[in-house]
């Protein structure tokens, strides 16, 4: 399947009746609440499946996600009747849904740790100051996906953070390069 980008391919309390494998492209994987408010879970990426399709896919569950491509996406549609028979009979099969759902249930244990605490924008611009002091300049050289190692989260997480931390005026980025705008007050 080809599916346009901003597409919305499962929606909550719908019955799961394919496994989306992306080939290319991506889809953000949501939590809806009653009010139709929603929160960012994790992408399902190349070469990747989505862990809450698989566990509805297999008990027969309706969908408690919502789905919605990201960019054009060419996925393979396996039916559902196929995941519980190649769970059962492919081990390559079996192995590769139980990796995929240990990485996306990590992806939602970042996501809850960001909820929860609520500090990781003190923890990420505390982050940039010392490696800015140890460096002796102003700025750092990483991607917003080291920076997102380094902080134990996503780098979606990250990304947003240093947006909002650039329309304070606290840092300037450019590619792969965070400056520090205001200096540290230690």
């Amino acid at each position: 399947m080809t599916i346009p980008p901003d597409e919305v391919i499962l929606v909550p309390d719908a019955y799961v009746r394919i496994l989306p494998f992306v080939l290319e492209g991506s889809i953000r994987i949501y939590r809806v609440d009653e009010e139709g408010k929603e929160i960012f879970l994790y992408y399902v990426e190349q070469s990747q499946t989505c862990a809450m399709s698989v566990l509805a896919c297999l008990g027969g569950d309706k969908s408690k996600i919502k789905a919605v491509t990201e960019t054009e996406t060419h996925l393979l549609a396996i039916p559902s009747s196929f995941v519980e028979n190649w769970m059962e009979n492919q081990v390559v099969f079996r192995r590769f849904i139980l990796h995929t759902c240990e990485k996306k249930f990590e992806d939602l244990f970042r996501a809850i740790d960001s909820l929860a605490f609520k500090k990781l924008d003190e923890r990420l611009l505390d982050y940039i100051r010392e490696s800015c002091k140890t460096a002796g300049n102003n700025f750092i050289t990483m991607t917003h996906q080291e920076l997102a190692r380094e902080m134990n989260t996503s780098r979606e997480v990250v990304s947003r953070l240093l947006k909002q931390m650039e329309r304070q005026g606290l840092v300037r980025m450019a590619r792969s390069r965070i400056s520090l705008v205001k200096p540290s007050n230690n």
